[in-house]
């Protein structure tokens, strides 16, 4: 290993480009846009998932109330059927 090296520091061009060409004022308006359309993306997925999510509940909520129905259903039939007399016996 040789010397420490000293550090290069670069300076703005005189037209206000680094010497990457990027102009100073428009860098952090692309981040900007580029964070806005990120939050955009994470937005629409999120609604996506939270319809999805709705949607799942309310099957839910239909089949609950079906099990519901089918099984009073059955309760009254047993019911029913309790209440009929006894078939006499033949012997």
């Amino acid at each position: 290993m040789g010397p420490p090296q000293p550090e290069v520091v670069k300076q703005p061009e005189a037209d206000g480009t680094d010497p990457g060409g990027v102009r100073e004022d428009e860098a952090p308006v692309t981040a900007l846009v580029a964070s806005q359309e990120g939050s955009q993306r994470r937005a629409d997925r999120l609604e996506k998932l939270l319809a999805r999510g709705a949607s799942a509940v309310r099957r839910i909520a239909a089949d609950h109330e079906g099990d519901k129905g089918r099984a009073q259903y059955a309760a009254r039939i047993g019911r029913e059927v309790q209440a009929l007399p006894e078939p006499a016996r033949q012997t």
